[in-house]
């Protein structure tokens, strides 16, 4: 049990995340911020596997790009996430490439680490996205929650 535990006894540990960053504004950018600082706080090493940058200049965190147009960037971002104890792969709509976002099922595929997977959002038709962090236009209408 983690009550058991005292922090004392914390296993240090290295994430890396794939997700968009600062100075990147949108949300999933702030949660991958406060999940990391919250991560080092704690004694973690924390490592980012940065999309959607945009030409933006990285922050020191930022340990590899993902354009997943560009296939030796995929490779060294792959090897940058195999290289940590654990994964986060962030996923919203619009940050990666493909219908649905489905360029990063490559990008899964070749972790070879345990992987926790935040979907920020679930749609239960297919949609178009128009980039990173952007109001998606869809394919069918919204789903009614």
């Amino acid at each position: 049990m983690l009550e058991d535990k005292p922090m004392s006894d914390h296993q240090t540990r290295t994430y890396a995340m794939v997700s968009t960053y600062p100075p990147t504004q949108c949300g999933i950018a702030t949660f991958a911020a406060a999940l990391s600082g919250g991560l080092y706080e704690y004694g973690d090493d924390v490592g980012i596997v940065r999309v959607g940058a945009d030409g933006e200049a990285p922050a020191k965190i930022v340990i590899a790009e993902l354009n997943d147009r560009d296939q030796l960037e995929m490779i060294d971002a792959m090897d940058a996430l195999n290289r940590a104890d654990v994964v986060i792969v962030q996923h919203e709509y619009g940050i990666y490439d493909g219908p649905d976002g489905e360029s990063i099922v490559e990008v899964l595929e070749g972790i070879e680490r345990p992987t926790i997977v935040v979907p920020t959002r679930c749609w239960s038709t297919r949609r178009r996205t128009n980039g990173p962090c952007s109001k998606p236009s869809f394919a069918r209408p919204t789903p009614s929650w």
